[in-house]
């Protein structure tokens, strides 16, 4: 009876004394005392004050991700969020990014992770090019994208510093850091000089002439050194992802299908995985899936699944490659073979069933919980699942909620940035938009087709778009064919020309430079800088040897 009138004579400000040097678990015990200690048992003072404690925040990184997360949360909730998995101590740095890789699925913990690794690992230029990896996709990119470029030159600088020691974070942040000024600031004359470094740093490398030849036709638009760069490669070891990349080219740009076919068949002999992209080529362009569903079979990469489905790299390309054909049984089979081996569920394997269920079964409800699923692993955002879902509620017939979707999409940072997604968007929006609309969905389609130049992806999403204007008589259906053709690169854009709602509209003029650029003079220069490099690495070795030795306090005593 004491005790209790002791307790209740306590001002709150002396219980929140004494609760301050409580553990968690004590406090959880307090809030089930009575009203009064559950008030002050869940003050935020004490939890803010248990996470410092306890080895939750080691820096200002970790407690900058601690206060973004207790503005809209507690600070209790923030103490059981974090868990002592994510704050078990890493041995390197590649532990922890493994680590946080682990978590895709969950990009908060994941930025935690990364939070704690700049804090733990100061200053590591792994770490850095990492986390601006991470910054880079995110939805508010605007915001981001200025964080993602810091941490990324910071990266480089401490690299450079001690290349040796961080030489291979150097050379993929100096790819990493080119694909962002490229893809998201289209700074392309700073992303070529950190290719022609990349280069210079690695000279003989066919994986560098390949992502120089690819970022060439992509961004450039120079062809005609992008081909001299593959032919640099085939008289190197060509691997297999170089011979489709050089394929794609011939196939795409050139236009050069005798020879696109020869190096897909070498790409698969080389590269099993690689045989869906052939067998794409073959049903799309070859307009024979008859004859890619027996290379199929035949193939290695066919043979070794059937010997063993154990392999989730091997088990998604085979499902991929029967998808190309529309051999619907088979791909819904090894997509499912594919979630049953993989530790984690995959998001493209969701993304690619959920698209056949769409199109081949009809099953629209089942399609959108498996598109659901998928951009809920993905943090919110995938460019091509967020399309798919806007094309899925149209089909539907869902037409004021689906407009409005995709509307909203086209305005998104990161589905600007990514040039297919945005040209399929407003291509979907032509189909079903109002008539006063359509002359916008229209200019910005052939300002993606011509002056973007924007190329294919494997997979598309019209077939449903395509029946719902079919269905609903919508005019001009087979100019929208024809759109869809000329973005898969079946058809030539110059087709649309007798098209008179087409060709009254103007956009810019392609950027295309055809210069033959000297890829002997390229490669002198590289070789002429690193010689240069070498001579004054040299000279400040000498210098260092000829500066005279100061006495240190022991030997003067």
């Amino acid at each position: 009876m004491e005790d209790t009138v002791l307790e209740e004579s306590l001002p709150n400000e002396a219980v929140l004394e004494v609760f301050k040097h409580l553990d968690a678990k004590s406090l959880a015990s307090s809030t089930r005392v009575c009203q009064r200690w559950n008030q002050i048992a869940t003050a935020e003072v004490l939890w803010k004050k248990l996470c410092y404690r306890t080895d939750r925040i080691v820096g200002k990184n970790t407690e900058w991700w601690c206060l973004e997360f207790t503005a809209s949360r507690s600070w209790r909730e923030c103490y059981y969020w974090i868990t002592k998995e994510d704050r078990k101590e890493f041995k390197d740095t590649q532990e922890l990014c493994d680590a946080a890789s682990h978590n895709e699925s969950e990009p908060l913990r994941r930025q935690y992770i990364y939070c704690r690794g700049l804090d733990t690992f100061t200053d590591d230029p792994s770490i850095l090019q990492q986390y601006g990896d991470f910054l880079v996709d995110r939805p508010d990119a605007n915001a981001s994208w200025n964080i993602a470029q810091n941490y990324y030159t910071k990266a480089l600088a401490i690299a450079e510093k001690d290349a040796m020691k961080h030489r291979r974070t150097l050379l993929f942040t100096l790819y990493r850091y080119a694909l962002f000024l490229a893809n998201n600031r289209f700074d392309y004359n700073e992303a070529d000089r950190l290719f022609r470094q990349l280069l210079r740093k690695l000279p003989g490398s066919p994986w560098v002439f390949e992502r120089y030849a690819e970022f060439l036709t992509e961004y450039r638009h120079k062809y005609a050194l992008a081909e001299k760069m593959y032919r640099m490669i085939l008289n190197m070891q060509p691997t297999g992802s170089s011979l489709i990349s050089y394929a794609l080219f011939l196939w795409q740009v050139r236009r050069n299908y005798a020879l696109a076919g020869k190096c897909f068949r070498v790409a698969c002999e080389l590269d099993p995985n690689k045989v869906y992209v052939y067998i794409n080529y073959l049903g799309r362009q070859v307009k024979d899936e008859k004859l890619g569903y027996d290379i199929l079979l035949q193939s290695k990469l066919y043979k070794q699944v059937q010997v063993s489905a154990e392999d989730e790299q091997k088990v998604f390309s085979l499902a991929l490659a029967f998808h190309q054909i529309h051999c619907v049984d088979e791909a819904e089979l090894y997509y499912k073979k594919h979630l049953q081996v993989v530790e984690k569920v995959n998001i493209c394997t969701l993304s690619n069933l959920a698209e056949l269920v769409m199109h081949s079964r009809l099953n629209f409800e089942e399609s959108e919980r498996l598109y659901r699923q998928g951009l809920a692993l993905a943090g919110g955002y995938n460019d091509t699942i967020e399309v798919a879902l806007g094309s899925l509620m149209l089909a539907q017939n869902k037409i004021e909620e689906g407009l409005a979707y995709l509307y909203k999409l086209v305005e998104s940072s990161h589905i600007k940035t990514s040039r297919n997604a945005f040209t399929e968007s407003w291509m979907i929006l032509y189909i079903h938009c109002k008539p006063e609309q359509k002359r916008e969905a229209l200019t910005m389609v052939k300002k993606c087709l011509i002056t973007n130049l924007v190329r294919p992806k494997l997979i598309i999403m019209f077939d449903a778009n395509l029946a719902w204007a079919k269905q609903h008589n919508v005019p001009e259906l087979a100019w929208i064919k024809k759109l869809v053709e000329v973005y898969n690169c079946e058809l030539e854009v110059e087709v649309l020309n007798d098209w008179k709602d087409w060709t009254s509209i103007t956009v810019d003029p392609p950027n295309i430079d055809e210069t033959d650029d000297d890829l002997n003079s390229i490669l002198q220069t590289v070789e002429a800088e690193e010689e240069r490099e070498a001579t004054q690495q040299n000279e400040d070795e000498e210098q260092t040897n000829q500066m005279p030795v100061q006495p240190t306090q022991m030997d003067t005593q």
